[in-house]
This record gives C-alpha cells, structure tokens and sequence, in this order.
C-alpha cells in the first residue's frame, strides 16, 4: 500500500501555477518590451547591433516586430516543453524562469523610466 503525502501535490499544483504565470509574464513582457522600444523618445537609440542591421532592411519597427515574434515563438515551445516533462523539472523550470522574468522586467522598466 502506498502512501502519498498531500503537501508534496499541493506544492507542485502550485509550483505549476507560478510557472504558468511566469511564461503569461514573460510573453506580456515582450510586449511591452515592444511598446516601450517603439515609442521611446527620439533621444534614445538602439543598442542591439543586431536590431539595428536588421532594421536597415525592414525598417525599426518591423525589426522589432520580427525579434518579439521570435522571442514569443521561443517562449511558446519553451512552454510546450515544459508541458512534455510532467511536472519533472518544475523547480528548475520556476528558478530559471524566475531569473530571466525579473531581468526583463528591469529592462522593460528602464525603457519606460529612462
């Protein structure tokens, strides 16, 4: 007879919450990391190298719009894998994703408050 105990599922049901937040996080984050670039003030400039030369064939926004659609692509299938482990690797997913949320949300802040 097995025994399970009922905190451990209560701790990932709600380890899979937050990393279901984190991912809608991050993906509203491109977002507003998309916003926050296009109408930034025309005294500020790109810094991305690579933005900067893909723009001088699509143009800024197009630019933008192409990495933040790729960037949504990457958190997409970053999620249906997630989805594939059954919950195996929820703390690392949390941690990681934790980290790379809060990094964006610095960036995304600084665009917006510069």
């Amino acid at each position: 007879m097995s025994t399970k105990d009922p905190s451990n599922n209560n701790s990932a049901a709600i380890k899979q919450k937050l990393i279901l937040g984190l991912f809608v996080g991050m993906a509203l984050l491109q977002i507003l990391d998309f916003h926050s670039t296009v109408t930034a003030h025309t005294s500020k400039t790109e810094v991305n190298t690579f933005i900067l030369r893909l723009s001088s064939y699509t143009g800024f926004v197009a630019a933008i719009g192409i990495i933040k659609i790729i960037c949504l692509g990457v958190i997409s299938i970053m999620y249906k894998a997630w989805r594939n482990v059954n919950g195996i690797y929820d703390s690392e997913f949390l941690c990681c994703l934790s980290i790379v949320t809060v990094a964006y949300m610095l960036v995304v802040a600084q665009n917006y408050f510069s």
